[in-house]
């Protein structure tokens, strides 16, 4: 085959909720997926930082950050949902990648969190062995969803998009 001659193939359509993308060429194909990708970090993201600001007793005023939180989350996992459900399995596989990869950088950000929490404790002489659990044991400050009995389950970083 000669460079000049291209592959037809038929183009992917991307449904965003209202609005569909058709990529055609390959590089629309790389920014689609790239967009997927992000948007699907993003959606990690911000779970994380809806699961910052548990709802305590006498806190009201975190409803302020948790709802609009709580809202663009929603939306972000309602488009990768409606993506999904293009049928299309190199879609599927891209988001699923982008939820993986935010998962991941959201494990390293509360891994430096802890550590840097056990390290000043050791440093102020609190530190004991009950300490040194995961960030998922009951000792840590980072298991978000146990910060008050009220909040027990409502973690969003734990939660799948779909």
């Amino acid at each position: 085959m000669s460079s000049s001659t291209t592959i037809s193939r038929a183009p992917v359509y991307v449904n965003f909720v209202f609005y569909a993308v058709s990529l055609r060429t390959n590089a629309d194909l790389a920014r689609g997926y790239t967009v997927l990708i992000l948007l699907g970090v993003l959606e990690r993201l911000l779970s994380m930082v809806f699961d910052m600001y548990p709802l305590r007793i006498g806190k009201l005023w975190y409803l302020t950050y948790r709802a609009p939180l709580y809202l663009a989350v929603t939306i972000l996992r309602y488009v990768l949902m409606i993506a999904i459900m293009t049928g299309k399995i190199p879609l599927f596989m891209v988001i699923c990648c982008g939820l993986t990869l935010g998962q991941m950088i959201v494990e390293v950000i509360r891994y430096f969190i802890l550590d840097k929490k056990l390290k000043s404790q050791s440093v102020k002489g609190g530190y004991s062995s009950s300490d040194s659990r995961d960030y998922y044991g009951a000792s840590s400050d980072l298991d978000f969803s146990h910060k008050h009995p009220a909040v027990k389950g409502q973690a969003l970083v734990d939660e799948s998009c779909c």
